[in-house]
């Protein structure tokens, strides 16, 4: 069973809808903005979920050696499949580009 202090009147857990904290690299910042759509794949299932950042940190963080900024992101529909502290992969969608920019993306890289 569930316990709680005396004076705990309620627990409240809404669960229409998550929050995903994602780890970005220092040299991809450029890439992150608030309103980006964001994916997300819960590896267990197979399930592709998507939403937008909701914000991106300030402050740089360091995890293993390397530099990181924390971005939030809102999960859309069908969170359901997720649950407060389950691990997901995430992925920035890639705007879709026409075959000149793809050629140039190709070679400046």
């Amino acid at each position: 069973g569930r316990s709680s202090a005396r004076d705990t009147l309620a627990v409240v857990s809404d669960t229409t809808s998550y929050f995903v904290l994602m780890p970005i690299r220092w040299q991809d910042r450029d890439k992150v903005s608030v309103g980006r759509e964001v994916g997300f794949l819960v590896e267990d299932t197979g399930r592709r979920l998507s939403g937008r950042i909701a914000s991106v940190g300030r402050q740089v963080e360091m995890i293993n050696g390397e530099q990181f900024l924390s971005v939030k992101a809102l999960v859309s529909a069908g969170g359901t499949a997720l649950v407060p502290g389950l691990m997901v992969r995430c992925f920035l969608e890639q705007a879709a580009v026409g075959p000149w920019e793809f050629i140039r993306r190709l070679f400046s890289s």
